[in-house]
């Protein structure tokens, strides 16, 4: 594991120090090993200089034999490529200088969901909460995600934390397009990508985008604004009551496909209270090429605009498959709410 060091008195007093970096950050820790006193700096290291920088010898890294510091204490932003050349050369004795760097390590949860571990970002209880329960909240939300073939492409629409789309993109392989417009949300989403991404294969596609009827920006209203909160829709009729209003870009589905090349989705997972209908308007092109194997879409019971959708669907040649039950995070069922499956009539 990288050892990381932010401040010189960290290390035992009188340590002899090479620095490997002659940039910004090599500068900062020659001046607080000067200002201090604590440690004595003996060089830089450069792969591609020698002379003198700052009044110190500049040698190459096959010269830290001869210069025998205590430690080599990276101060270059291609850390890993110096840890790469100092471990070619078997010297072992070296730490990242990092000024800003905390040893605190990430709020996170490791998550077993049906045998696979998922790394979730939990800096807040309701992040901890959905963690927890992730596999209870929609048992049949993870079926439909296990009966993909592999490889499939799914848009996540409404993607809140990512956990769905990061699921399927460890468990099926899916190349995932996950859309999240919120911005607490979609960073609680991008740091669950980061946690994750050295097991997803191909790259998860997260859009701070939401998707709409047309293209242009829209007010994004939050009844609760915090990370991993619901309730967040560009319907914003709430008025007072809402938390917080902030202005995000919308993009028709049919535009980000054709002008942009986004992959053509296998599977549409759509979760946006309220803003359904106006993300199946600005898709008419993929509704009409048949192409979506699945659509699963949370919608109110009595709605309007669930008929809507129903005719619309049906329009286009799918059939309601299933109405499926959801739950609360904290475990009672969600009231009038439910996710509707529709497959190819």
């Amino acid at each position: 594991m990288t050892k990381f060091i932010s401040d010189l008195h960290e290390l035992r007093p009188g340590t002899r120090l090479a620095l490997y970096g002659a940039g910004a950050v090599g500068r900062y820790f020659l001046g607080q090993a000067q200002q201090s006193k604590h440690v004595e700096v003996s060089c830089f290291v450069d792969d591609k200089k020698e002379g003198e920088a700052y009044g110190l010898p500049v040698i190459r890294p096959a010269q830290l034999g001869a210069n025998n510091p205590d430690l080599v204490l990276i101060t270059t932003s291609y850390w890993r490529e110096a840890q790469q050349q100092l471990d070619a050369l078997g010297w072992k004795n070296y730490a990242v200088g990092d000024p800003f760097h905390e040893e605190a390590p990430l709020p996170q949860t490791v998550k077993a969901v049906r045998g696979l571990e998922i790394n979730c970002y939990t800096p807040n209880r309701v992040l901890r909460f959905i963690a927890d329960a992730f596999e209870s909240i929609e048992p049949k939300t993870l079926d439909w995600i296990d009966g993909f073939a592999a490889g499939e492409t799914l848009y996540d629409i409404g993607a809140s934390n990512g956990m769905f789309g990061i699921y399927a993109a460890l468990k099926k392989k899916c190349r995932v397009a996950a859309f999240e417009p919120d911005a607490q949300n979609f960073a609680v989403l991008e740091m669950n990508h980061f946690l994750n991404n050295g097991r997803i294969d191909p790259p998860l596609i997260a859009l701070n985008v939401a998707a709409g009827e047309r293209a242009g920006l829209s007010p994004f209203g939050s009844l609760n604004y915090g990370a991993g909160h619901h309730n967040k829709t560009l319907q914003t009729g709430q008025g007072s009551k809402l938390a917080h209003t902030q202005v995000v870009l919308t993009a028709p589905l049919d535009m980000l496909i054709a002008d942009f090349g986004l992959p053509q989705p296998d599977h549409v997972k759509i979760d946006v209270d309220g803003a359904e209908l106006q993300v199946m308007n600005g898709a008419e092109q993929l509704l009409s090429s048949r192409r979506v194997k699945s659509w699963l879409i949370e919608l109110r019971e009595h709605a309007p605009e669930t008929k809507a959708i129903l005719a619309l669907l049906e329009k286009n040649g799918y059939r309601l498959h299933e109405r499926q039950d959801i739950a609360e995070i904290i475990g009672a069922p969600v009231q009038g709410v439910h996710n509707y499956l529709f497959l190819p009539a």
